[in-house]
């Protein structure tokens, strides 16, 4: 079986399988984003490793799963606590707990060792969690909105209110918006970089990348962002989806090389071979990875600052 019919495998059976736990959100994404989370971080250990390193694979597995946990028993509305103050408070531990580690450990490079296990788990762990929260982006306005009628001194939150309007499930379609527009991006700046592409873009990390599929990716991405979002949530003002288009624009393709300068250090081609044809867990969600917080950090600033535009 080559490598295309093995592609077109995995993407058959996992396409329709991603958009059923979308849309049925809850505790099947939860757990979803938590296995892919867990076996992209196991991944990215595995790569400190062939450079020699030691990270502390099960303390970083271990306080990732927990950390994400917290977010899902308050967003399921089984505790009352903050998720944002809990999980502080958690990662403090961790980086308490893993220096306290090292310092039992014989493995030489001790200050490579600890932060590769807190980089790991604050680059994927953490960085995931985001990818929840704007699934389940409701009880996130819910929470904003309460903490905002306690310290805002009556100010009206205009797009907040709006957003509130938007039943929860519909929140899916963001999920689904946010994956469709990075497929694009992606899809647009290799064919398009194949075909016309002269110029490289970072050829010291990723060789066949060019200028000419960037921009392409760049340009696909705010249109197809603008296509999903005025067809899934029209609600939302169109300025929000150009500049979500422009976040998978750039910083998606900034994941992606992030991970390829990742995978080029450790001198190897993909980050596993769990996925036949399509590498490992954090080679498909590199991207993800990158534009997951950044769109959830510019919802946060809109919604404080009003520009409902």
């Amino acid at each position: 079986m080559n490598e295309l019919t093995k592609r077109v495998l995995v993407a058959a059976i996992g396409i329709p399988f991603a958009l059923f736990i979308i849309v049925t959100g809850g505790f099947p994404f939860f757990i979803t984003i938590s296995v892919v989370s867990l076996l992209s971080l196991l991944e990215f250990y595995s790569l400190a490793e062939k450079k020699g390193f030691a990270p502390h694979n099960i303390n970083g597995a271990i306080f990732g799963i927990i950390i994400q946990s917290v977010f899902f028993i308050q967003f399921s509305r089984i505790s009352n606590l903050s998720p944002f103050m809990s999980a502080i408070l958690i990662y403090l531990i961790f980086v308490m707990i893993t220096l306290i580690c090292e310092m039992y450990s014989k493995n030489p490079n001790k200050i490579a060792n600890a932060a590769v296990t807190i980089l790991g788990m604050s680059y994927i762990s953490i960085f995931f969690i985001t990818f929840y929260i704007l699934r389940e982006f409701n009880y996130f306005l819910y929470l904003f909105d309460t903490h905002a009628k306690s310290y805002a001194f009556g100010r009206d939150f205009t797009l907040l209110s709006m957003l509130l309007k938007i039943p929860p499930d519909r929140w899916a379609y963001l999920i689904i918006t946010l994956l469709g527009s990075i497929w694009v991006c992606d899809s647009a700046a290799y064919f398009i970089g194949k075909a016309i592409g002269k110029h490289k873009l970072f050829e010291r990390i990723s060789p066949k990348k060019t200028i000419e599929g960037a921009i392409a990716g760049f340009v696909f991405a705010i249109l197809s962002f603008i296509g999903l979002g005025k067809l899934f949530l029209p609600e939302i003002p169109v300025v929000h989806f150009i500049a979500g288009g422009a976040i998978v624009g750039v910083l998606g393709q900034y994941g992606d090389l992030a991970e390829s300068m990742l995978k080029r250090d450790a001198g190897v081609k993909d980050s596993s071979n769990i996925l036949p044809g399509h590498g490992g867990a954090l080679d498909r969600f590199d991207s993800i990875l990158f534009v997951s917080p950044s769109y959830f950090i510019y919802l946060c600033f809109v919604i404080f600052f009003d520009l409902g535009i």
